[in-house]
């Protein structure tokens, strides 16, 4: 798009003066968001895993371990998406979002097997090695699983296919970079900075988290809170899953799929059958006239008769382009509902508008 409008004005010059050109939507401008929004989500997500290993391991030596193999795993997807001739789009950097959580898993299973034995006073080296040993075969069942999880968007044909197939190939290579990291990186690094230190040299952000957590343990146990007795347990899991139902049932109310705000709005508008071209056209036009009044609207283009898409004479198509976000400060929704009153006055003919498209 930046190519185009840089020969925009070459395309102007040779062009008579009466004939002017203007840029009517530009996509782009919510491509670049939605890139910039995955970008960020992705660096979100990063921080957080090691906001999230550091309160809970408690040590800076084992929150750096998962912290270095998350970045590493990455730049190694990166090279093979290269190799590959991949680029950075939505769909990648969506795949490289969702294989964060699968790349800190692994590194996370082997550092706290690791941990385990460095507690009960293995050498860090032979607790390496044992840990390793018992938990490498876990990471590769869980890397051939997630692997095959994907199997059908790799084989997928036509046009769906080959839009998900970068998708599912970024994912899969992400989740095998971070199988070899975990099991080679990770171990190591662990043998070189873990070392054991009894609870008493620990520092008092350990001890207090480490009496949170107990106490947490504590009031969750069905034993501890409710009693021993099967009766209590029982009342315990009821209670359980009537919470878990009644969170399910708030969530679908809610719905599953968010609105989103593109900038434009798709409207369909309908005369009566019997109208002529002529009057459609009038009528579409008085439309088009009551929405660039408002000032949250940039432009608009408008289709009437029978094509592709307009099946009978009497309906046509009004794309709306909205102004920046930042510009118009209102959602689209509200624009919509802003607009209905107005549209209502024009006779003869009624547009349906669409939230957005997407």
């Amino acid at each position: 798009m930046d190519r185009i409008k840089e020969l925009l004005p070459k395309l102007k010059a040779s062009l008579p003066t009466s004939v002017e050109v203007a840029i009517l939507t530009d996509r782009t401008t919510t491509i670049r968001a939605s890139v910039e929004d995955v970008q960020f989500t992705l660096m979100l997500a990063i921080a957080l895993i090691v906001m999230v290993m550091f309160l809970f391991v408690r040590t800076l030596a084992a929150t750096v371990i998962p912290s270095v193999a998350v970045p590493v795993s990455l730049v190694g997807t990166f090279g093979v998406m290269y190799l590959l001739g991949y680029s950075l789009n939505n769909l990648s950097l969506m795949a490289l979002t969702i294989a964060t959580g699968f790349v800190v898993d692994d590194a996370i299973v082997m550092i706290e097997n690791i941990v385990r034995y460095i507690e009960e006073g293995d050498p860090p080296m032979q607790a390496v090695l044992k840990g390793a040993e018992q938990i490498g075969f876990t990471i590769l069942s869980l890397t051939v699983s997630l692997i095959a999880v994907l199997i059908p968007l790799l084989f997928m044909g036509d046009i769906v296919g080959r839009l998900f197939r970068e998708f599912a190939v970024t994912l899969s290579v992400t989740i095998l970079v971070s199988a070899v990291v975990s099991l080679t990186l990770t171990p190591m690094m662990c043998a070189r900075m873990l070392r054991h230190k009894p609870e008493s040299e620990q520092g008092w952000f350990y001890r207090t988290s480490e009496h949170a957590f107990n106490s947490i343990i504590a009031f969750l146990r069905p034993d501890a809170a409710l009693g021993a007795t099967p009766s209590g347990c029982h009342a315990h899991r009821r209670h359980g899953h009537a919470r878990d139902h009644g969170l399910a049932v708030y969530l679908c109310t809610k719905g599953f799929f968010p609105v989103q705000d593109t900038g434009v709005i798709l409207g369909i508008s309908e005369a009566p059958q019997t109208v002529s071209f002529a009057a459609m056209a009038d009528r579409q036009q008085a439309l088009a006239r009551v929405i660039l009044q408002d000032h949250a609207v940039e432009s608009l283009s408008s289709f009437i008769g029978v094509d592709g898409t307009n099946a009978t004479v009497n309906s046509g198509r009004i794309q709306i382009n909205l102004k920046p976000l930042d510009e118009r400060h209102v959602s689209a929704v509200e624009i919509i509902h802003r607009l209905q009153p107005e549209l209502a006055t024009v006779e003869g003919i009624t547009l349906f508008c669409s939230r957005c498209k997407t």
